[in-house]
Protein backbone atom coordinates (compact mmCIF):
# COMPACT_ATOMS: atom_id res chain seq x y z
CA UNK A 1 0.00 0.00 0.00
CA UNK A 2 1.90 3.07 -1.58
CA UNK A 3 -0.96 5.67 -1.69
CA UNK A 4 -1.74 7.94 1.78
CA UNK A 5 -3.66 6.15 3.71
CA UNK A 6 -7.50 7.60 4.07
CA UNK A 7 -8.35 8.00 7.92
CA UNK A 8 -11.83 9.56 9.68
CA UNK A 9 -11.93 10.25 13.19
CA UNK A 10 -14.68 9.81 15.94
CA UNK A 11 -14.71 12.30 18.23
CA UNK A 12 -14.34 16.09 18.62
CA UNK A 13 -12.04 16.40 21.86
CA UNK A 14 -9.39 14.20 22.48
CA UNK A 15 -10.05 12.88 18.96
CA UNK A 16 -9.42 16.16 17.73
CA UNK A 17 -6.37 17.87 19.88
CA UNK A 18 -4.75 14.49 19.93
CA UNK A 19 -5.78 11.61 17.24
CA UNK A 20 -5.54 14.03 14.33
CA UNK A 21 -2.94 15.92 15.86
CA UNK A 22 -1.18 13.05 15.71
CA UNK A 23 -1.67 11.23 13.16
CA UNK A 24 -0.31 14.31 10.69
CA UNK A 25 2.92 14.33 12.22
CA UNK A 26 3.52 11.13 9.82
CA UNK A 27 3.95 10.47 6.35
CA UNK A 28 1.78 9.54 3.86
CA UNK A 29 -1.76 9.67 5.89
CA UNK A 30 -4.04 11.84 5.08
CA UNK A 31 -7.10 12.83 7.48
CA UNK A 32 -10.34 13.31 5.23
CA UNK A 33 -13.34 13.24 8.18
CA UNK A 34 -14.30 13.74 11.83
CA UNK A 35 -17.43 13.27 13.02
CA UNK A 36 -19.16 14.39 16.55
CA UNK A 37 -22.97 14.59 18.06
CA UNK A 38 -23.18 18.06 16.35
CA UNK A 39 -22.69 18.61 12.47
CA UNK A 40 -22.23 22.38 13.01
CA UNK A 41 -19.75 21.52 15.89
CA UNK A 42 -17.69 18.96 13.55
CA UNK A 43 -17.22 21.15 10.66
CA UNK A 44 -16.25 24.15 12.68
CA UNK A 45 -13.29 22.01 14.92
CA UNK A 46 -12.59 20.81 11.19
CA UNK A 47 -12.13 23.90 9.55
CA UNK A 48 -9.69 24.74 12.86
CA UNK A 49 -7.24 21.83 12.53
CA UNK A 50 -7.05 21.42 8.87
CA UNK A 51 -9.32 18.39 8.06
CA UNK A 52 -11.65 18.62 5.09
CA UNK A 53 -14.73 17.33 6.76
CA UNK A 54 -17.20 17.47 9.41
CA UNK A 55 -19.99 15.49 9.54
CA UNK A 56 -22.46 14.49 12.31
CA UNK A 57 -22.61 10.99 13.70
CA UNK A 58 -19.38 8.23 13.35
CA UNK A 59 -21.67 6.39 11.15
CA UNK A 60 -21.50 8.69 8.29
CA UNK A 61 -17.73 8.71 8.35
CA UNK A 62 -18.35 5.77 6.07
CA UNK A 63 -18.89 7.93 3.18
CA UNK A 64 -15.81 8.77 2.90
CA UNK A 65 -14.30 5.36 1.89
CA UNK A 66 -11.59 5.01 5.22
CA UNK A 67 -9.03 3.01 4.95
CA UNK A 68 -9.01 3.29 9.04
CA UNK A 69 -10.77 4.62 11.71
CA UNK A 70 -9.36 6.05 15.17
CA UNK A 71 -12.41 6.72 17.98
CA UNK A 72 -12.10 8.28 20.93
CA UNK A 73 -15.34 8.99 22.54
CA UNK A 74 -16.66 7.53 26.06
CA UNK A 75 -16.38 4.12 26.85
CA UNK A 76 -19.85 2.97 25.89
CA UNK A 77 -19.36 4.40 22.89
CA UNK A 78 -16.12 3.57 22.12
CA UNK A 79 -17.68 0.23 22.04
CA UNK A 80 -20.21 0.21 19.69
CA UNK A 81 -18.77 2.71 17.41
CA UNK A 82 -15.38 0.06 16.81
CA UNK A 83 -18.01 -2.24 16.69
CA UNK A 84 -19.45 -0.79 13.83
CA UNK A 85 -16.32 -0.42 11.68
CA UNK A 86 -15.09 -3.83 12.78
CA UNK A 87 -18.23 -5.73 11.35
CA UNK A 88 -16.93 -3.74 8.02
CA UNK A 89 -13.63 -4.87 8.51
CA UNK A 90 -12.34 -1.41 9.12
CA UNK A 91 -9.16 -1.40 11.33
CA UNK A 92 -9.44 0.53 14.43
CA UNK A 93 -7.52 2.84 16.74
CA UNK A 94 -9.80 3.18 19.96
CA UNK A 95 -8.92 5.15 23.26
CA UNK A 96 -9.07 3.41 26.32
CA UNK A 97 -11.29 2.22 28.10
CA UNK A 98 -12.76 0.28 25.41
CA UNK A 99 -15.61 -0.24 26.72
CA UNK A 100 -18.23 0.56 29.60
CA UNK A 101 -18.69 -3.23 30.46
CA UNK A 102 -17.12 -6.76 30.00
CA UNK A 103 -19.60 -8.38 27.64
CA UNK A 104 -18.40 -5.77 24.85
CA UNK A 105 -15.04 -5.80 25.48
CA UNK A 106 -15.76 -9.80 24.95
CA UNK A 107 -17.44 -8.59 21.76
CA UNK A 108 -14.99 -6.21 20.30
CA UNK A 109 -12.04 -9.05 21.06
CA UNK A 110 -13.68 -11.74 19.34
CA UNK A 111 -14.78 -9.10 15.96
CA UNK A 112 -11.16 -8.02 15.70
CA UNK A 113 -9.33 -11.37 15.64
CA UNK A 114 -8.49 -10.90 11.67
CA UNK A 115 -8.25 -7.37 11.63
CA UNK A 116 -5.58 -4.56 12.16
CA UNK A 117 -6.32 -2.84 15.19
CA UNK A 118 -4.70 -0.56 18.62
CA UNK A 119 -6.08 0.89 21.91
CA UNK A 120 -4.04 4.25 22.74
CA UNK A 121 -2.42 3.25 26.19
CA UNK A 122 0.14 5.18 25.45
CA UNK A 123 1.88 5.54 28.37
CA UNK A 124 4.20 2.59 27.37
CA UNK A 125 5.13 4.54 24.71
CA UNK A 126 7.25 6.88 26.88
CA UNK A 127 11.20 6.65 26.77
CA UNK A 128 11.14 5.63 30.04
CA UNK A 129 8.32 3.50 30.70
CA UNK A 130 9.87 1.61 27.47
CA UNK A 131 13.32 2.19 28.95
CA UNK A 132 12.48 0.87 32.68
CA UNK A 133 10.23 -2.36 30.86
CA UNK A 134 13.77 -3.32 29.05
CA UNK A 135 15.45 -2.97 32.42
CA UNK A 136 13.06 -5.24 34.46
CA UNK A 137 12.92 -7.77 31.77
CA UNK A 138 17.40 -8.16 31.75
CA UNK A 139 17.14 -8.65 35.56
CA UNK A 140 19.02 -5.32 36.18
CA UNK A 141 17.32 -4.99 39.69
CA UNK A 142 16.70 -8.58 40.14
CA UNK A 143 13.34 -10.00 41.00
CA UNK A 144 10.27 -7.59 41.10
CA UNK A 145 9.19 -7.21 44.81
CA UNK A 146 6.94 -4.74 44.85
CA UNK A 147 5.64 -1.88 42.94
CA UNK A 148 4.11 1.33 44.55
CA UNK A 149 2.15 3.98 42.38
CA UNK A 150 1.05 7.40 43.37
CA UNK A 151 -0.88 9.60 41.01
CA UNK A 152 -2.17 12.83 42.44
CA UNK A 153 -3.73 15.30 40.10
CA UNK A 154 -6.86 17.47 39.99
CA UNK A 155 -8.29 17.41 36.48
CA UNK A 156 -9.83 20.19 34.67
CA UNK A 157 -13.72 18.80 34.93
CA UNK A 158 -13.24 18.16 38.64
CA UNK A 159 -11.78 21.65 39.65
CA UNK A 160 -14.93 23.37 37.70
CA UNK A 161 -17.45 20.62 38.35
CA UNK A 162 -18.13 20.13 34.20
CA UNK A 163 -21.06 18.35 34.00
CA UNK A 164 -19.62 15.61 31.47
CA UNK A 165 -19.19 11.86 31.16
CA UNK A 166 -15.41 11.74 32.71
CA UNK A 167 -17.84 12.53 36.06
CA UNK A 168 -20.47 10.86 35.59
CA UNK A 169 -21.18 7.10 36.38
CA UNK A 170 -23.41 6.66 33.19
CA UNK A 171 -21.04 7.20 31.12
CA UNK A 172 -18.52 4.83 32.70
CA UNK A 173 -15.91 8.12 33.78
CA UNK A 174 -13.74 8.97 36.93
CA UNK A 175 -10.78 7.97 38.09
CA UNK A 176 -11.24 4.55 36.91
CA UNK A 177 -11.27 5.00 33.59
CA UNK A 178 -9.43 7.78 33.19
CA UNK A 179 -6.49 7.00 35.20
CA UNK A 180 -6.83 3.54 36.53
CA UNK A 181 -6.98 1.85 33.06
CA UNK A 182 -3.51 3.46 32.57
CA UNK A 183 -2.13 1.96 35.56
CA UNK A 184 -3.69 -1.53 35.41
CA UNK A 185 -2.10 -1.42 31.63
CA UNK A 186 1.34 -0.82 32.55
CA UNK A 187 1.26 -3.25 35.53
CA UNK A 188 0.44 -5.94 32.88
CA UNK A 189 2.81 -4.42 30.34
CA UNK A 190 6.20 -4.18 32.90
CA UNK A 191 5.53 -6.81 35.12
CA UNK A 192 2.40 -9.16 35.20
CA UNK A 193 -1.38 -8.59 35.13
CA UNK A 194 -3.57 -8.57 38.30
CA UNK A 195 -4.17 -12.14 39.74
CA UNK A 196 -6.30 -10.61 43.23
CA UNK A 197 -7.17 -6.93 44.33
CA UNK A 198 -8.39 -5.36 46.79
CA UNK A 199 -9.84 -1.65 46.44
CA UNK A 200 -11.30 1.19 48.37
CA UNK A 201 -13.28 3.94 46.13
CA UNK A 202 -14.19 7.37 46.80
CA UNK A 203 -16.28 10.84 45.66
CA UNK A 204 -15.53 14.63 46.88
CA UNK A 205 -13.95 12.66 50.14
CA UNK A 206 -16.73 10.25 50.94
CA UNK A 207 -16.87 6.70 50.24
CA UNK A 208 -17.88 6.19 46.93
CA UNK A 209 -21.51 3.59 46.00
CA UNK A 210 -22.42 2.89 42.79
CA UNK A 211 -25.59 3.95 42.95
CA UNK A 212 -24.41 7.73 43.28
CA UNK A 213 -24.77 9.18 39.58
CA UNK A 214 -21.00 10.31 40.28
CA UNK A 215 -17.53 8.83 39.27
CA UNK A 216 -15.31 7.46 42.26
CA UNK A 217 -12.34 10.18 41.99
CA UNK A 218 -10.05 8.60 44.11
CA UNK A 219 -9.04 5.17 44.06
CA UNK A 220 -6.89 2.96 46.93
CA UNK A 221 -5.60 -0.11 46.07
CA UNK A 222 -3.50 -3.37 47.01
CA UNK A 223 -3.12 -6.08 44.30
CA UNK A 224 -1.06 -9.25 43.89
CA UNK A 225 -0.08 -9.66 40.56
CA UNK A 226 -0.08 -13.07 38.99
CA UNK A 227 4.11 -12.90 38.77
CA UNK A 228 4.33 -13.36 42.77
CA UNK A 229 4.56 -9.31 43.19
CA UNK A 230 2.47 -7.21 44.68
CA UNK A 231 1.19 -3.26 43.94
CA UNK A 232 0.43 -0.59 46.08
CA UNK A 233 -1.69 2.54 44.45
CA UNK A 234 -3.22 5.80 45.50
CA UNK A 235 -4.64 7.49 42.53
CA UNK A 236 -6.45 10.58 42.16
CA UNK A 237 -7.77 13.14 40.14
CA UNK A 238 -9.34 15.56 42.48
CA UNK A 239 -6.30 16.50 44.42
CA UNK A 240 -5.81 20.15 44.58
CA UNK A 241 -2.66 21.59 43.80
CA UNK A 242 -0.72 18.39 43.01
CA UNK A 243 1.11 17.52 40.11
CA UNK A 244 3.23 14.19 40.76
CA UNK A 245 2.70 10.67 39.13
CA UNK A 246 5.35 8.57 40.56
CA UNK A 247 6.60 4.88 40.40
CA UNK A 248 8.73 3.07 42.99
CA UNK A 249 9.71 -0.66 41.29
CA UNK A 250 11.64 -2.68 44.10
CA UNK A 251 13.50 -5.67 43.35
CA UNK A 252 15.89 -7.76 45.36
CA UNK A 253 19.00 -6.12 43.37
CA UNK A 254 17.94 -2.53 43.41
CA UNK A 255 15.08 -0.41 42.56
CA UNK A 256 13.53 1.77 39.57
CA UNK A 257 12.00 4.86 40.49
CA UNK A 258 9.89 6.61 37.56
CA UNK A 259 8.61 10.56 38.34
CA UNK A 260 6.90 13.38 36.92
CA UNK A 261 6.05 16.32 38.72
CA UNK A 262 4.97 18.56 35.82
CA UNK A 263 1.39 19.52 34.88
CA UNK A 264 1.88 18.06 31.57
CA UNK A 265 1.01 14.40 32.51
CA UNK A 266 2.67 12.45 29.71
CA UNK A 267 5.62 14.68 29.39
CA UNK A 268 8.67 15.51 31.65
CA UNK A 269 9.28 12.08 33.32
CA UNK A 270 12.58 10.88 34.85
CA UNK A 271 14.19 7.08 35.85
CA UNK A 272 16.25 6.97 38.70
CA UNK A 273 18.35 3.70 39.19
CA UNK A 274 19.27 2.56 43.13
CA UNK A 275 21.81 0.07 43.94
CA UNK A 276 21.56 -2.11 47.15
CA UNK A 277 23.65 0.13 48.40
CA UNK A 278 21.70 3.30 48.13
CA UNK A 279 23.54 4.55 44.98
CA UNK A 280 21.40 6.17 42.33
CA UNK A 281 21.55 7.23 38.97
CA UNK A 282 19.78 9.42 36.78
CA UNK A 283 19.02 6.87 33.56
CA UNK A 284 16.63 9.18 31.20
CA UNK A 285 15.13 12.78 31.89
CA UNK A 286 12.98 13.85 29.05
CA UNK A 287 11.46 17.56 29.20
CA UNK A 288 8.85 18.30 26.36
CA UNK A 289 9.47 21.25 24.02
CA UNK A 290 6.02 20.42 22.94
CA UNK A 291 3.35 22.24 24.37
CA UNK A 292 0.69 18.48 24.81
CA UNK A 293 3.01 15.83 25.52
CA UNK A 294 -0.07 13.28 24.51
CA UNK A 295 0.36 13.85 21.13
CA UNK A 296 4.33 12.59 20.51
CA UNK A 297 3.25 9.59 22.50
CA UNK A 298 -0.06 8.89 20.09
CA UNK A 299 1.82 9.40 17.39
CA UNK A 300 4.51 6.95 18.24
CA UNK A 301 1.70 4.40 18.39
CA UNK A 302 -0.37 5.84 15.69
CA UNK A 303 2.59 5.23 13.41
CA UNK A 304 3.36 1.45 14.28
CA UNK A 305 -0.49 0.89 13.98
CA UNK A 306 -0.21 2.48 10.38
CA UNK A 307 2.61 0.42 9.59
CA UNK A 308 0.58 -2.86 10.83
CA UNK A 309 -2.55 -2.15 8.40
CA UNK A 310 -0.15 -1.74 5.66
CA UNK A 311 1.60 -4.58 6.47
CA UNK A 312 -1.88 -6.69 7.23
CA UNK A 313 -0.65 -7.49 10.28
CA UNK A 314 -1.79 -7.34 13.94
CA UNK A 315 -0.33 -5.45 16.44
CA UNK A 316 -0.53 -4.02 20.20
CA UNK A 317 -1.48 -2.63 22.49
CA UNK A 318 -4.72 -5.10 21.35
CA UNK A 319 -8.46 -5.36 22.50
CA UNK A 320 -7.54 -8.32 24.36
CA UNK A 321 -5.48 -5.66 26.38
CA UNK A 322 -8.88 -3.65 26.72
CA UNK A 323 -10.01 -6.57 28.22
CA UNK A 324 -8.53 -7.34 30.67
CA UNK A 325 -7.76 -3.62 31.86
CA UNK A 326 -11.85 -3.87 32.06
CA UNK A 327 -12.12 -6.82 33.88
CA UNK A 328 -9.65 -5.47 36.02
CA UNK A 329 -11.80 -2.02 36.49
CA UNK A 330 -14.87 -4.38 37.13
CA UNK A 331 -12.78 -6.12 40.07
CA UNK A 332 -11.78 -3.66 41.65
CA UNK A 333 -15.72 -2.16 41.81
CA UNK A 334 -16.51 -5.10 43.05
CA UNK A 335 -13.92 -5.37 45.99
CA UNK A 336 -15.22 -1.76 46.99
CA UNK A 337 -18.77 -2.86 47.53
CA UNK A 338 -17.86 -5.98 48.70
CA UNK A 339 -14.89 -4.74 51.59
CA UNK A 340 -12.96 -8.03 49.94
CA UNK A 341 -10.44 -9.15 47.95
CA UNK A 342 -11.53 -10.17 44.93
CA UNK A 343 -9.82 -13.07 42.81
CA UNK A 344 -9.47 -12.42 38.92
CA UNK A 345 -9.96 -16.26 37.86
CA UNK A 346 -13.56 -15.26 40.15
CA UNK A 347 -14.92 -13.01 37.49
CA UNK A 348 -18.04 -13.76 35.13
CA UNK A 349 -15.14 -13.25 32.04
CA UNK A 350 -11.86 -14.68 31.55
CA UNK A 351 -8.75 -13.23 29.95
Amino acid sequence: MNTALRIVTAGLGFGASVHVRGFLTLPNIDVIAIAGKSEANAKRIADSIGVANGVQGYENLLEFCPDVVSIALPPKENAAAAEFFLKRGIPVLCEKPIAGDLLSARRLVELSRQITHAVDFQFAELPVFSTAKTAIASGRIGRIRHIQITWLVESFANLHKVKTWKRSTEGAGGVLSLFASHVFYLLGWLESPISEISCRLSSGGEVWQHQNNISPDTFQCWAQLKSGATASMIISNASPGMHIHRWEMIGDQGSIVLENRSSDYMANFSMTTLDREGQSRLEVEVKSDSEDGRIAAFASLASRFVASVKAKVLTYPSFSDGLRVQLEIDAAIKSNETREIVSLSSMPIRV
